[in-house]
């Protein structure tokens, strides 16, 4: 579904796969799959987190979702994320600020 979708934009199309596919793959399009810890063995991490994303989210044209659940600040907020996270929380990210 993504390969089709994908398909049909403009530009360099190019998806990495978290997965492996054996599918037909559209024409235009590339793709190559991609082993989680693998990316810090090649330009991918660079590629991603060092120049795309910093400056997608500072232009908001990355916006994260769900908003994060922000538990607290510093050493002291990991007490309460644990908390958190150990009651049970869905499809939120919950996050201790080092700031």
């Amino acid at each position: 579904m993504v390969l089709e979708i994908v398909s049909r934009t403009r530009g360099n199309k190019f998806v990495a796969l978290g997965f492996p596919y054996d599918g037909e793959i559209p024409d235009g399009v590339e793709s190559k799959y991609i082993i989680g810890n693998s990316i810090a063995q090649n330009d991918l991490d660079a590629a991603v987190f060092a120049n795309y994303q910093p400056r997608a989210l500072a232009e908001w044209k990355f916006i994260p979702a769900p908003e994060p659940l922000v538990a607290g600040r510093g050493l002291e907020g990991l007490e309460t994320a644990f908390g958190i996270v150990r009651d049970g929380v869905s499809a939120r990210n919950v996050v201790v600020s080092l700031e």
